[in-house]
């Protein structure tokens, strides 16, 4: 799964998210991506197995209903945990 204008999107118009989102992406980001000065996205095969456990179907697309969604969801369990 690949970040797409139209998930971009969806997180920008939730400020409340941001952080959220930056988290993930700080846990999904692959071991040593400062080093290789390169955005820290997951191997290919990792996101499209979570895309694929979080909202079915092959992995290749998620729904920015499914991501906003997700996004809320660990924001609410983080703030339980605590």
């Amino acid at each position: 799964m690949i970040v797409t204008p139209r998930l971009a999107w969806a997180v920008l118009r939730r400020p409340a998210l941001w952080g959220e989102a930056l988290r993930a992406g700080v846990r999904f980001a692959p071991t040593g991506w400062v080093r290789r000065r390169r955005l820290p996205l997951p191997p290919d095969d990792f996101a499209k197995f979570r895309a694929q456990t979080a909202a079915g179907g092959d992995g290749t697309r998620i729904s920015s209903d499914d991501l906003i969604a997700w996004l809320k969801w660990t924001r609410g369990f983080r703030q339980v945990v605590r």
